[in-house]
């Protein structure tokens, strides 16, 4: 285990699946993929039962994570600041050292990941979970329904994501979310899969606190 881990059991934007809002979730090209965090934020704590005074907890799944406050602080920053060059920058100018390093082994314990091709493989072993609202579309027949993140940020989704963000448990993988979902959804035209959709949407939720990812 890498050092600082301790395990215990235990502004408006557009986003769209298939296209329905008229803008694609993908990314634009001069955006640099990033890191997402994954698993629930415990905050600092005290110290009990053995647990270091100090540390910051993060629940992973069915385990709870405790880390050096210096390595919270680094990944709870990557919510805010997923840049990798960004974020070792801040880190640096908050005196934390081998901010690479720290990096590397939140990425090893499975609680930072990189943006990327990958992710929709990723997603059979990640969960998501809803800590933002959902608003719907109003009284009036629309396609666009409405999100709030919790930073405060109006995010607008069509039916299809908002199904999906409803049924975000924080327990189901998302991709036999999107699979139970997709089979009950009509024929689409030829594009991405749902979770692949999902996908392309998922970092713009997790930035604007709509979401969050956990470990199944």
């Amino acid at each position: 285990m890498g050092r600082g881990f301790r395990w215990g059991a235990s502004s408006s934007c557009c986003l769209s699946l298939h296209g329905l809002c008229g803008r694609s979730p993908v990314q634009s090209a001069d955006r640099v993929s990033g890191l997402l965090p994954v698993g629930t934020p415990g905050g600092i704590n005290s110290g009990f039962d053995g647990i270091p005074a100090g540390s910051g907890t993060v629940r992973l799944g069915s385990y709870i994570v405790h880390l050096d406050a210096g390595t919270y602080r680094l990944w709870r920053m990557a919510f805010a600041v997923p840049e990798r060059d960004r974020l070792v920058a801040w880190a640096h100018s908050a005196g934390l050292a081998d901010a690479e390093q720290q990096i590397a082994e939140l990425e090893s314990e499975g609680l930072l990941f990189e943006e990327g091709p990958a992710m929709p493989q990723r997603m059979h072993t990640m969960a998501v979970r809803l800590i933002g609202e959902c608003l719907g579309n109003g009284t009036a027949a629309t396609p666009s329904f409405h999100v709030v993140g919790r930073n405060g940020t109006s995010l607008v989704v069509n039916p299809y994501l908002y199904e999906i963000l409803l049924r975000s448990d924080g327990a189901t993988s998302l991709a036999l979310t999107c699979q139970a979902l997709e089979s009950a959804w009509p024929p689409s035209s030829a594009g991405p899969s749902c979770l692949e959709a999902f996908c392309r949407a998922l970092p713009e939720l997790v930035r604007n606190e709509v979401v969050i990812l956990d470990a199944v």
